[in-house]
């Protein structure tokens, strides 16, 4: 997780200061830098944790490895 996790270093508060453009940036950094590591899925925050759960058992269901 991008936002929530420890790949931006920065807290709640800073976040919200930072331009957006920049958290744009150090987002997709982050996201790269996940993949590049054998990721297989990389999302934004907590949020967005029940559709990939969902989208995990769906492929896990039709006999794919996610």
């Amino acid at each position: 997780m991008i936002m929530t996790g420890n790949m931006l270093g920065l807290n709640h508060d800073e976040i919200k200061e930072l331009d957006p453009e920049e958290l744009a940036v150090r987002m997709n950094q982050g996201r790269q830098t996940m993949l590049e590591a054998g990721a297989h899925y990389v999302i934004d925050g907590f949020e967005q944790l029940p559709a990939l759960i969902a989208t995990i058992n769906r492929k896990i269901a039709q006999g794919e490895k996610p």
